[in-house]
């Protein structure tokens, strides 16, 4: 690949994770957590064009294609995924010590009600024995951008079973949405190629009782798009042993 042509690839590429990005931090998961992830990712794709005849993971060759050490792969291997990953970011080991660390941790096993300021077991001390280099009031405003904390007089309330937030649930059906529209055949050596077709329209944002109907004529109308699809290719492609398909995303945002 040309230099000029690779620059252009990671150029696109850094905008289609910059926009990931900004979901991400809306849904509380900081870089470690992402990079956790993607090692994972990269080490399952990795499998899947490197398995060995007897179906064993060549550790060898997923280290070569992917650039992960050799050490990172068999790690992932063995613990199947990054869920076990240690490194979890400034927030999250927050809120470990504070679930965890007996200094934090009141007698019946709750989070103690920490106050701002003082000499022992308070909010200050929490961030500097579990925040890392990150400052406390940079944590105490992320925490309450997630509304993971409650604040009253200066005490410090951990919420630790708050709704989840709509950041998050729209992440996971994006998620969700895309994985399913990316998934490529799972047989041997395929590699089909993808064909991407885009387009946008812009709107006065309508009201609730609108939204619902545009949302319902959208749903029909995908519908109908992938039935003429579906009808188009039923006659002209039955002798082909090959699948091929057509994924639909639509992607609404008042």
């Amino acid at each position: 690949m040309a230099k000029k042509d690779q620059l252009r690839d990671l150029d696109a590429l850094e905008s289609l994770l910059t926009e990931l990005a900004r979901l991400l931090l809306s849904a509380g998961i900081p870089y470690p957590q992402f990079h956790a992830v993607a090692q994972a990712a990269f080490v399952k794709a990795g499998v899947e064009r490197t398995k060995l005849r007897n179906a064993r993971p060549n550790q060898s060759g997923i280290a070569a294609i992917t650039g992960l050490t050799r050490t990172s792969v068999r790690a992932i291997l063995k613990t199947g995924g990054a869920r076990r990953s240690a490194d979890k970011g400034p927030v999250l080991s927050l809120v470990f010590g504070w679930t965890n660390d007996p200094d934090f941790v009141a007698s019946d096993g709750a989070p103690k009600v920490l106050p701002l300021k003082a000499r022992r077991g308070s909010f200050g001390h929490l961030t500097k024995a579990y925040g890392g280099d990150v400052s406390e009031r940079a944590l105490l405003t992320e925490l309450k951008r997630l509304n993971l904390i409650q604040i009253d007089q200066g005490m410090l309330t951990l919420k630790t079973s708050g709704a989840e937030n709509r950041q998050t649930r729209e992440l996971r059906a994006l998620s969700i949405a895309l994985a399913r529209s990316l998934q490529q055949s799972s047989k041997p050596g395929s590699n089909p190629s993808l064909n991407v077709l885009g387009g946008e329209v812009s709107y006065h944002t309508p009201l609730p009782i609108e939204r619902i109907l545009i949302k319902k004529r959208v749903r029909q109308s995908l519908d109908a798009f992938l039935a003429d699809v579906r009808a188009s290719t039923s006659t002209t492609a039955k002798s082909s042993s090959r699948m091929s398909k057509v994924s639909v995303l639509v992607i609404a945002q008042d």
